[in-house]
């Protein structure tokens, strides 16, 4: 995802968008784990805090499993 889709836009919604296309998408099928925060901070140019929170509203969609020490995973 390029910057310029970000301006305008809180970053967090972004990742979110983002990884909600590829789950529906079926890139990250149930079961598989999504990329880790740091994997996330790259790849969006963004910080961790941005990333948990971009986590932590995507999580109120019920498409993850959390599971500490292990990653995001999807639920079932």
């Amino acid at each position: 995802m390029t910057r310029a889709r970000v301006i305008g836009r809180p970053r967090y919604a972004v990742v979110t968008q983002a990884l909600t296309e590829d789950i529906t998408s079926g890139r990250y099928p149930v079961g598989t784990a999504l990329p880790t925060e740091l994997a996330l901070c790259t790849q969006f140019d963004i910080s961790r805090h941005t990333v948990r929170e971009a986590l932590r509203r995507f999580g109120r969609g019920r498409y993850v499993a959390c599971h500490g020490g292990a990653g995001q995973g999807l639920g079932n």
